[in-house]
């Protein structure tokens, strides 16, 4: 019988796939719709039905629908991200596989990370040996928020097998294969259960000064959407840039996807990046006394440079935090109580890493409004209009508004 990479018969698959349209439409509205009919589904080695006497709820979608999960980062392994064609493709027991990571090749540690968010209530995948490869034996070790929670024996004669992962609250997971002169694969990596829908972010309405911002969610395998809504920025939030630095670069906030890292999978518009081969890396902000508090985030930025370092936060010139990161790390938040702090240093020690500070917040020891400065962007004309902009000259918020075309 004929399946797809859902491991479903075309006919199960087609039954399911309307339930769930209908369920995806229920989403939106927030309503529960009369079933149809039974579809039963394998999932933890059970039987799973996506209906019941009475009614369907929209929430099963999240429950049953599997979605394909893609490594943030890896070592020494080629990873698949779906795409069917012959040069992105491996072979288990005959079978060809178009999603998942393949390890191969003679010594040396071979890692896969995936970022789940917490939003996936188990994981499944097969694991088998790749035809025709190296014959060696390994042992597959699994770890979930750095906790080895499983391993699986890999010889060159096995079946290939299907594995299913509790990751209830799990963040991390990480899959290690230990083995010398060997070849397994890793295929169809799915992730089930509460939000794991694969979303397309997209800002459907900018935020301002004056205006709440929208962002549209869409899963790009079952079309199911919603919004969020930004909101404006009224309160000022200051956000500082470091008044000397060195070997730092420094993001702007844009939504620009050629301005940006990625930790753990995620794009970061706005921070700092340190990364660099052998050299001093430090950033310094003047805090003038006026900020109760810094705290931000810190991670390493995906596939980039790996070696560990150590980040130590010093406060008019006293070490107040010492962090030991690395590429395997799951970013982490650092708060500082900066009470009567003039300077703030981030200082980064070690050699040929890469590592980025984000979502950095700065709460001022008194609140304080707005303070917009005017800009002429475009000067109207005979006609025509013109554009100025108001930028906060504590945190950046903006908005603009038109100018009146002059009159003949």
């Amino acid at each position: 019988m004929k399946k797809n990479r859902c491991g479903l018969s075309e006919s199960k698959f087609k039954r399911l796939w309307t339930a769930l349209l209908v369920l995806c439409c229920s989403a939106v509205s927030g309503t529960s719709v009369a079933a149809m009919e039974t579809v039963t589904v394998q999932v933890d080695g059970t039987q799973v039905q996506v209906t019941d006497a009475g009614e369907i709820m929209a929430d099963v979608v999240k429950e049953v629908l599997p979605h394909p999960l893609l490594p943030y980062q890896t070592y020494n392994i080629t990873a698949y991200n779906g795409v069917a064609s012959p040069s992105d493709s491996f072979f288990m027991m005959g079978q060809e596989y178009f999603q998942g990571a393949a390890y191969s090749n003679y010594d040396g540690g071979r890692f896969v990370y995936y970022n789940l968010e917490q939003k996936c209530s188990h994981v499944s995948f097969l694991a088998g040996h790749i035809d025709d490869g190296r014959s060696g034996e390994a042992v597959l070790y699994i770890y979930a928020d750095g906790t080895q929670v499983q391993t699986v024996e890999l010889t060159p004669h096995m079946i290939t097998k299907e594995i299913v992962l509790d990751t209830t609250e799990v963040t991390q997971l990480v899959f290690q294969i230990e083995g010398t002169d060997s070849s397994y694969g890793l295929a169809q990596v799915y992730g089930y259960g509460y939000d794991c829908h694969n979303y397309k972010k997209e800002m459907s309405r900018m935020v301002s000064a004056v205006t709440d911002g929208i962002y549209t969610y869409t899963c790009v395998d079952c079309g199911y959407t919603y919004e969020e809504m930004i909101p404006s920025q009224s309160g000022c939030e200051p956000y500082l840039l470091p008044y000397q630095s060195s070997e730092v670069k420094e993001l702007a906030a844009t939504e620009d996807p050629t301005d940006c890292v990625y930790v753990m999978g995620k794009p970061i518009y706005r921070g700092l990046v340190f990364d660099c081969y052998n050299s001093p890396r430090e950033a310094l902000y003047n805090l003038g006394q006026a900020y109760k508090n810094v705290a931000f985030r810190v991670g390493h930025i995906d596939n980039l440079r790996k070696e560990p370092v150590t980040l130590r936060v010093f406060a008019d010139g006293m070490q107040m935090k010492e962090l030991e990161l690395t590429s395997g790390m799951i970013s982490q938040e650092v708060m500082i109580d900066t009470t009567g702090v003039t300077q703030l240093k981030l200082s980064f020690e070690g050699y040929d890493a890469s590592y980025a500070v984000y979502d950095m917040e700065f709460v001022p020891v008194t609140e304080h409004g707005h303070s917009f400065e005017r800009e002429v962007v475009l000067e109207p004309s005979v006609g025509m209009t013109g554009i100025c902009s108001y930028t906060c000259q504590y945190c950046g918020a903006s908005y603009s508004e038109t100018i009146p075309a002059l009159k003949g």
